[in-house]
């Protein structure tokens, strides 16, 4: 329905704009450059915002974008991308900040009601025509070139939005052995949506 993906996609814009707009645990200035690169570099966000994208663009335009937006296996990618982001959350990054005021409110619609809410429209609503394990290869070149990127923004500038990326403190090896390892873990929740919607179709 489409006041549903409407309300769910304003709800992943508006966390992210209110978490940019309120104190973080970064060191630069609010709003400054370095902030606002900072900020777009948590897959968080880029998660966040691609699902926003995908919710509400079909419901204003009828273009061919819009209309690859709603595809079933980008509407499938934006869900997987959001679920990694809950799990990673919880599993290992929710005991290593203590958010207050509005910042609590934006960190846990980020990682936790937006993903819920992502899957439950995703299941009820979403087209899953087609989808197949031959989707996961596609899938998976989102996360890894996210994976690349962090390496070099952090050889060039020092800073890693996740620890356990922060190459100064563990070394290459560990990782890229943490890089394969959560991919492993994309694959694996990517190869459960491609199961659920098999089963949703019949």
């Amino acid at each position: 329905m489409k006041w549903v993906r409407a309300i769910v996609g304003l709800m992943a814009a508006g966390s992210v704009a209110v978490q940019y707009i309120t104190p973080s645990i970064d060191t630069a200035p609010t709003w400054s450059l370095v902030y606002t690169i900072r900020y777009f570099s948590y897959f968080t966000i880029l998660s966040n915002l691609l699902l926003a994208f995908v919710l509400l663009v079909p419901l204003i335009s009828n273009a061919a974008f819009a209309r690859w937006l709603d595809s079933a296996a980008v509407r499938a990618a934006a869900v997987l991308y959001l679920a990694i982001t809950g799990l990673i959350y919880f599993a290992l990054l929710r005991h290593t900040w203590n958010p207050t005021g509005l910042t609590y409110y934006a960190d846990r619609s980020l990682h936790y009601v937006v993903p819920c809410l992502a899957s439950v429209e995703w299941w009820l609503f979403a087209a899953k025509r087609g989808l197949s394990r031959h989707h996961l290869l596609r899938w998976l070149i989102f996360p890894t070139f996210y994976f690349c990127f962090l390496l070099a923004q952090g050889a060039i500038t020092g800073f890693y939005p996740y620890n356990f990326f922060d190459v100064a403190r563990h070394g290459y090896q560990a990782v890229l052995l943490s890089g394969v390892g959560i991919l492993l873990v994309f694959s694996a929740v990517g190869a459960l949506l491609v199961k659920l919607a098999r089963l949703r179709g019949h």
